[in-house]
């Protein structure tokens, strides 16, 4: 009787750049930060999807204003 996987092709280990790693190390670490808080709300019988739904539109917000900063030239600089 064969094993189970037996016959499965596995990937290779996908290479990513070294931009590519330093973007996960800050999004990993932007996690980490959130997890106590967001470790509370879910003790407090804070529903997942609400969580998940705040976040969404957290994410949807930040993504508004960096479209809207494209649009004006790049972010706020200084005090002018």
């Amino acid at each position: 009787m064969p094993r189970p996987g037996a016959g499965r092709v596995r990937s290779a280990p996908r290479r990513i750049g070294l931009g590519a790693t330093k973007r996960a190390a800050s999004l990993l670490g932007g996690a980490a930060w959130l997890r106590k808080p967001l470790g509370r709300n879910a003790r407090a019988g804070v529903p997942r999807n609400d969580i998940e739904a705040a976040l969404g539109k957290l994410l949807d917000e930040i993504e508004q204003q960096i479209a809207e900063d494209k649009v004006m030239g790049g972010p706020p600089q200084g005090t002018a």
